[in-house]
């Protein structure tokens, strides 16, 4: 549902989960949410810069096209999430970012220009791709249940 993010320390769920997203930074003269780059959040993104987008697959697929306008927002995505990513690294300094969500059904359109952007940073993609969230739900589940 947005940018979420958890630390693990020594293979092991560090006891913080939270949306990240939720952390504030300067875009266009207003204080924002980097949930704002979140494929929930696409339309605000699109509206601050004069377009308009309902959802992220839309929108991928006019970047994909090569659409001028699109590419514009793309640009301006593309610097959120790594403005996002040298904040959490400059913070925490962790070995290594792993990404999953729905986000990761237009991998081919940013993955590499993600990469290029923080060369000295180790990005990933989760092992379960884009169900991770479900995934962990089950294990959360199975451990309550364990109890």
């Amino acid at each position: 549902t947005g940018i979420g993010g958890s630390f693990c320390v020594d293979k092991k769920l560090a006891d913080y989960v939270t949306e990240v997203g939720h952390t504030l930074f300067n875009y266009k003269d207003s204080v924002q949410e980097y949930e704002i780059a979140s494929g929930k959040n696409i339309s605000k993104l699109a509206k601050l810069n004069g377009l308009s987008y309902e959802n992220m697959a839309d929108f991928f697929c006019d970047v994909k096209a090569k659409d001028e306008k699109a590419l514009l927002l793309y640009k301006e995505w593309l610097g959120i999430i790594n403005g996002f990513i040298t904040l959490m690294n400059n913070s925490y300094l962790p070995d290594i970012f792993v990404f999953t969500g729905g986000v990761l059904k237009s991998k081919e359109i940013f993955w590499k220009d993600l990469q290029k952007s923080h060369s000295n940073i180790l990005i990933k993609e989760c092992k379960f791709g884009e169900r991770a969230g479900l995934v962990g739900t089950g294990v959360h589940a199975f451990d309550s249940i364990k109890g």
